[in-house]
């Protein structure tokens, strides 16, 4: 019985509106076509569409998703050091068998040894995304933080840049060894 209202205020609506749409029927007929070229948006907002057009976008194209690149790459790098911090927690918790205060503060403390290195190597990154030896900095970085997950990544973006690098392949292949041994 309480369904009742709902659908009869729902009906109601549906029927108002296909009233006056049968309404406005008439008029559409009479439209020309001579504006159905400036598209869906154009033609509701002729005004912007008639601005934006005279903007010459695409000299801004590369410059435009230059940035973009260099966000996403910060927001992975970002998203990268948050499942660290994360992961070295869960497995101290593990190791230990316990989450006392200690324990969390020593890997603070841990992380902020390296931060400033790290920071700064993910800014060049950031700057010089083609530099596999920048790549190579940071997957030793993150080996010498015993961070394996990390230093994997870095280590195949580094071999992907430059297949012909032996040395970024070995350190690949050396850091998956160490991770499929945990």
């Amino acid at each position: 019985m309480d369904f009742v209202i709902p659908i009869s205020l729902i009906l109601a609506s549906s029927l108002a509106i296909l009233v006056m749409a049968w309404r406005k029927f008439p008029q559409l007929r009479r439209l020309t076509l001579e504006n159905s070229n400036s598209g869906f948006w154009g033609n509701f907002f002729p005004e912007i569409n008639g601005f934006l057009k005279k903007i010459s976008l695409g000299r801004f194209k590369g410059k435009f998703f230059g940035e973009v690149e260099k966000g996403l790459r910060f927001v992975r790098v970002a998203s990268l050091k948050v499942d660290r911090a994360t992961n070295e927690m869960i497995h101290k918790v593990k190791k230990n068998g316990s989450n006392e205060k200690e324990e969390v503060e020593g890997i603070l403390e841990i992380q902020r040894d390296f931060k400033g290195e790290e920071d700064k190597l993910i800014t060049a990154i950031s700057e010089e995304p083609q530099n596999t030896v920048l790549y190579k900095k940071l997957g030793d970085l993150y080996v010498e933080m015993g961070n394996i997950e990390d230093a994997v990544e870095a280590f195949k973006v580094a071999a992907e840049l430059n297949p012909e690098d032996r040395e970024a392949r070995k350190k690949l292949s050396e850091s998956e060894a160490t991770l499929a041994q945990r």
